[in-house]
C-alpha cells in the first residue's frame, strides 16, 4: 500500500464520526418544527427550533387573549396569580371586566359595568337563585364556626348604585361588593349590663357577580353577621 492508500485508512475513522455527528442535525435542519414538513432552501430559526414559513414561525407566538392575534412586537402581560394572560397593546386599552378586571370586548350591565364573556357566563342575576347559594354559604359558614349568626338574616340582591348609594359611580371604579347591616335593640336593668332584646341583620351584595366571586362576598358577609351576634361574648385573643 503505497503513502496515499495509507493517509486514506487513517483519517477514513475520523470521517465516519464526523459525518454519525452531523447526519442528525442535517436532519434535524431539514424538518420544519411545526408542520413537519421537509425544507429545501431558506427557512427561519428562531429558539433553536427551524421553521419553514413566515406562517409557521407566526404558529409558535405567543397569541392575544381576546383578539388571539400573533404577538410578533411589544404586548402587555397581566399575572391574575393563577396564569400570566397576554394582550397586543390595542386590546389592551380596551375596557377593563368589572369581575376579572382584565381587558375585554364584553356585555356592559345597566348599571355602567362590564363583564367578560367568561365572567358573564357563570353570573348570579336572578334573585330566587342568589338568596339560595347565600343560605348555603350561610350553613357553611356557620357550621365551620361552630355556631349560627344572629338568626334573624334577611338577604337583598342589589345593583351597584344601591349598594354603593352617595357615591358617585365612574367605569373602572372600586365598589363595595357587599354589605352587613346589623341592627339591634337593648333592654337596661338596675346594676347589670345592657342585655340585647331583638337584632336583626341585612345581608346586601351585588348582582351579576360570577358564581364564585359572590360564594367569597356572602361567606365574608356572613361571617360579619356571625361577629356582630357572637363578638360581645368572645375573649380579647
Amino acid at each position: 500500500m503505497n503513502g496515499v492508500g495509507k493517509w486514506l485508512c487513517r483519517l477514513l475513522p475520523v470521517l465516519s464520526l464526523l459525518l454519525l455527528l452531523l447526519l442528525p442535525a442535517a436532519a434535524q435542519a431539514l424538518s420544519c418544527a411545526v408542520c413537519g414538513r421537509q425544507i429545501h432552501g431558506q427557512y427561519l430559526r428562531t429558539e433553536g427550533k427551524i421553521v419553514c414559513s413566515p406562517g409557521c414561525w407566526e404558529k409558535l407566538l405567543p397569541h392575544c387573549s381576546v383578539c388571539d392575534s400573533p404577538l410578533a412586537g411589544r404586548y402587555t402581560v397581566i399575572d391574575t396569580g393563577a396564569e400570566k394572560r397576554l394582550f397586543c397593546m390595542e386590546c389592551a386599552k380596551l375596557p377593563r371586566c368589572f369581575a376579572c378586571d382584565l381587558p375585554c370586548r364584553g356585555e356592559q350591565l345597566p348599571d355602567g359595568r362590564t363583564l367578560c364573556g367568561s365572567c358573564l357566563a357563570t353570573a348570579v342575576t336572578d334573585p330566587a337563585e342568589a338568596e339560595k347559594l347565600f343560605r348555603e354559604v350561610e350553613r357553611e359558614v356557620a357550621g365551620l364556626l361552630g355556631s349560627p349568626g344572629c338568626g334573624r338574616t334577611g338577604f337583598v340582591l342589589c345593583d351597584l348604585a344601591t349598594l354603593n348609594r352617595g357615591r358617585e359611580i365612574v367605569p373602572g371604579g372600586k365598589y363595595e361588593l357587599g354589605r352587613c347591616n346589623y341592627e339591634y335593640r337593648t333592654r337596661t336593668y338596675p346594676g347589670r349590663k345592657p342585655e340585647i332584646v331583638s337584632e336583626r341583620c341585612t345581608i346586601l351584595i351585588l348582582d351579576a357577580l360570577p358564581r364564585d366571586q359572590f360564594i367569597e362576598v356572602a361567606a365574608h358577609e356572613a361571617a360579619h353577621d356571625w361577629l356582630n351576634h357572637h363578638g360581645r361574648s368572645l375573649p380579647p385573643s
